[in-house]
């Protein structure tokens, strides 16, 4: 396994501000010539936590590392393959003043994922915070799906949220406290998208483990969300696409969401910050759409 890690390191009074300090210095106007950053990055809802984010080198996954480091926390970045874009995160963080921590694993892999989360607990102490994120999406249906698709998409999708929660949550357990947020989708409520039946299935599983997580949880200080998304502008949108075929797949979709639009990473990983946050103290087995409203699902609720 392959680990590159990096520190925010001490600061002396001529050094970087930390993001902490950053906020109260721009809420004051003392930092003058900066842009100020959102006013939701300055609440600092994240403080002190240590998130572990799966599949966060690029698109939502990405967005939610960013999201959550300007809120306070101290980030692990998870990649499988794309070694520079997580580095690339992980340098952005710093460069901000924050601290990071890029780990390779697949979490198909169970032995990979003992291995990541014993580095991040290495590196921070603890975990307070996962995000199951990492997702693969390969297009099939009934009489075109094939069986090598259906079993890399069961094992990234299903088994990789069922070892990281696992391993992450004996940690939770012992320090009483954690909050683990599944990424699903609303296909897995069964939209009437061509070529997502496979995709669909995994979602589906995700959305039901979320619930049974949550029980096996019970009482015992953690928290098991879920936040659907819809169509949303990331990588996996965009690969085997032009830029035409890109437009018109988003004017489709966007007929279909109540909102007439799709989603940018961003609003997705606002989402899961209010589910791994303490503003959603009471919520638990539980999923959020993030959907635009999306009106073409295939018959009524189960």
């Amino acid at each position: 396994m392959l680990e590159t890690e990096g520190s925010a390191g001490e600061r002396g009074a001529g050094g970087r501000s930390s993001f902490a300090e950053g906020r109260a210095m721009r809420a004051q106007g003392i930092l003058k010539g900066r842009p100020a950053r959102r006013l939701v990055s300055m609440t600092g809802r994240l403080e002190g936590k240590v998130a572990l984010i799966t599949g966060s080198s690029r698109g939502i996954g990405r967005a939610t590392a960013q999201l959550f480091a300007e809120e306070g926390a101290k980030i692990c970045v998870n990649y499988n393959n794309a070694e520079e874009e997580a580095a690339n995160v992980v340098r952005g963080i710093e460069g901000s003043g924050g601290e990071a921590m890029a780990i390779r694993a697949d979490v198909a892999n169970e032995k990979e994922v003992i291995a990541m989360v014993e580095a991040a607990i290495r590196r921070f102490g603890r975990i307070d915070v996962l995000v199951n994120n990492a997702g693969i999406m390969m297009r099939g249906d009934l009489f075109d799906v094939k069986s090598e698709d259906l079993d890399a998409m069961f094992g990234v999708n299903v088994k990789g949220v069922i070892y990281c929660t696992r391993e992450v949550g004996r940690h939770m357990l012992e320090q009483k406290y954690g909050k683990v947020v599944n990424v699903g989708s609303n296909a897995g409520l069964g939209t009437a998208f061509k070529g997502t039946t496979g995709y669909g299935l995994t979602k589906a599983a995700v959305m039901l483990l979320t619930k049974r997580f949550a029980l096996d949880f019970k009482g015992a200080g953690v928290t098991v969300n879920c936040v659907s998304p819809g169509y949303t502008e990331t990588e996996m949108t965009t690969r085997g696409k032009t830029q035409k075929q890109f437009e018109e797949a988003v004017a489709d979709v966007s007929t279909r969401a109540m909102l007439g639009r799709v989603a940018k990473p961003i609003e997705i990983a606002r989402a899961i910050l209010f589910l791994a946050s303490d503003d959603s103290s009471f919520s638990t087995g539980a999923t959020l759409m993030a959907d635009g409203g999306r009106m073409d699902f295939l018959t009524h609720g189960f």
